[in-house]
């Protein structure tokens, strides 16, 4: 490993900022890694981009979004 990033983000980011709704699905663990982390090295995508996160463990609702908490409670 050399340090150089090879990768890209495929257009998540740009996505997820341009949508009236951004949900991002994925596994609260991969492997032993956790995929939610207080601090990270490198931003893809914002957290302020993200509306709702779903995992295997349950949803969270970004605190900027309360309308989307409350119409998710309403429906059950």
């Amino acid at each position: 490993d050399d340090g150089v990033l090879r990768g890209a983000s495929g257009g998540h980011c740009d996505t997820a900022i341009a949508s009236a709704l951004s949900i991002i699905v994925a596994p609260l663990v991969r492997g032993r890694i956790p995929t939610l982390v207080d601090n990270v090295l490198t931003c893809i995508t914002p957290g302020s981009s993200v509306d709702i996160l779903v995992t295997d463990h349950g949803i969270a609702v970004n605190p900027a979004r309360p309308e989307l908490a409350e119409r998710l409670q309403e429906a059950g």
